[in-house]
């Protein structure tokens, strides 16, 4: 990682005058405490059947409307680069509602954290285009901090208690709050008295609030978390709280020398060059050079290997950039020997890759695809591009451009993902490989594995019933007993209404009309 302090010009989340204290924003931090109220009761009550659909997309959407109207209501600007990390939750959260793939939308939740964590300290000012990966660390753990914390210095420091206290109204409220206080318990102990001596008044009472003790509890309990993260949330977007986090650069604890980075580089050079010169008689000798060389079978072969090489490549590039963020710059002769011995690495890197690709392609055409394959496949892709960006920007002292590039280019491999629908693409696949229009590697059996079809989600069961009549009678069978033991029925409540669900409920309907 290449320490360098971002140019003096460009907006920060840490103050101008650190010594000098913000002043507090007294009304701004009371709307937000109003408005986070409205939003936790409301937001419980779409999440509390704990079946996840188009309420988890909701809650999303609506937290990102409730941080802009704050922000618009207390005339906040939002200068910063994070603002336009808003287009890529709503994108994922959308998406969340549409594809029922649980590894999909575990991705799906992972790319709006880190979205929101990279928001959430330049949504005021400050650029996520040009920023350190220290700073996009940093940042994000500053974020999620402030989310558990926030609301402590929000009470503490924004809302100033003595001015609220003289407001003219302030008594007559005060005075309201004390007696529902005291209310409260006298009505739960005498009213449970009363339905423990009448059948008839306990009836009413279950009718009117249709709640158990136990339950109203966990509510209580439900809406205060959700209140407690929303206000931390916002205080992050709005409010810089902790405005001593999240700077732009760590400095390093050390300075590496040309030799002492330089040994352990060209030592991996030597171990790298040693690998792909095996791998290139594996990539151009064909089934009889794996065996003579490997001893290994063909179907051994591929199996082995591809996810020990995604390893590789995810460990080379943080080895480079910690290289990078430790070596002393100030010595061009170690520079130019890091840009040089970087890209030997990153080349034998790609051939390494391809090996990763050929052996995951291999194993494809003996076993077929299936979601372990296909999102490591996903991620080395992304690993292609990162190592790509990584050469047009830090190899050329552009350091500071590299993280946002890593991070669009994660975000667009996601994208990609939730387009092509993988449970869907994985059906059509493997159907396509059993007709024959799929190369097969040697000995290669050409047969439709429809047990683990009926493993995946509901985003795969529209193509299933496009694909089925071109399978053997056997999966054919297999298949339709598969679609008439699966409901995908929508619930009569519409927060737990799922599209993907949806389509394949239809889906099914079409495909069993006929039967008998």
């Amino acid at each position: 990682m290449q320490t360098l302090e971002l140019p003096e010009n460009l907006p920060n989340r840490t103050s101008q005058n650190p010594a000098k204290p913000a002043k507090p924003n007294h009304t701004l931090a009371l709307l937000m405490l109003a408005i986070a109220a409205v939003y936790a009761i409301f937001i419980h009550d779409i999440l509390w059947l704990g079946n996840f659909g188009i309420n988890v997309t909701l809650a999303v959407l609506l937290f990102l409307a409730m941080a802009f109207v704050v922000a618009k209501l207390g005339a906040v600007p939002l200068r910063g680069g994070g603002r336009w990390l808003a287009v890529p939750i709503v994108l994922f959260a959308v998406f969340y509602f549409i594809r029922d793939s649980q590894a999909l939308r575990a991705y799906n939740v992972l790319a709006i954290l880190i979205a929101f964590g990279v928001m959430g300290c330049r949504t005021r000012e400050g650029q996520i285009r040009i920023a350190s990966v220290a700073s996009y660390v940093i940042g994000m753990f500053s974020t999620f901090a402030e989310v558990v914390l926030g609301v402590i210095p929000l009470l503490t420091h924004e809302i100033d208690w003595q001015r609220l206290a003289t407001w003219r109204h302030w008594q007559v409220w005060r005075r309201v709050l004390v007696g529902i206080f005291i209310s409260l318990p006298l009505l739960l102990v005498f009213g449970g008295l009363f339905a423990a001596a009448d059948a008839g008044f306990a009836r009413i009472v279950r009718r009117i609030f249709n709640l158990n003790l136990t339950e109203l509890i966990a509510r209580l309990i439900f809406i205060f978390v959700i209140l407690w993260m929303g206000i931390g949330l916002l205080s992050t977007l709005i409010l810089p709280i902790f405005r001593n986090i999240g700077k732009s650069s760590l400095p390093a604890p050390v300075k590496l020398g040309l030799v002492e980075f330089g040994l352990p580089l060209v030592a991996l050079t030597l171990l790298f060059a040693t690998f792909v010169v095996l791998q290139l008689t594996y990539l151009f000798g064909g089934e009889a050079m794996v065996s003579v060389a490997s001893g290994l079978t063909y179907a051994d072969y591929a199996r082995r290997g591809f996810f020990e090489l995604v390893m590789v490549a995810m460990l080379l590039l943080l080895v480079l950039l910690l290289t990078d963020w430790l070596m002393d710059k100030s010595d061009t002769r170690a520079l130019t020997f890091f840009r040089i011995t970087a890209s030997i690495l990153i080349a034998l890197m790609a051939v390494v890759m391809v090996s990763a690709f050929q052996r995951m392609w291999l194993y494809t055409q003996i076993y077929g695809l299936s979601e372990l394959r296909l999102y490591p496949t996903a991620f080395m892709l992304w690993l292609a591009v990162t190592f790509g960006w990584f050469m047009l920007t830090t190899l050329r002292g552009r350091t500071q451009r590299f993280i946002f590039g890593a991070m669009v280019a994660g975000f667009a491999t996601l994208l990609v993902l939730n387009l092509i629908n993988p449970d869907a693409l994985i059906v059509r696949f493997n159907a396509q490989r059993a007709g024959g229009l799929v190369p097969l590697a040697p000995r290669a059996s050409r047969s439709f594995d429809s047990e683990y079809v009926t493993q995946l989600s509901a985003d795969a069961v529209p193509t299933v019933v496009e694909i089925m009549p071109s399978l053997p009678l056997q999966d054919q069978m297999q298949l339709r007993r598969y679609l008439q033991s699966t409901s995908y029925d929508q619930p009569a409540d519409w927060r737990s209404f799922h599209l993907g669900r949806w389509w394949a409920s239809q889906a099914i309907a079409l495909a069993i009309a006929p039967l008998p």
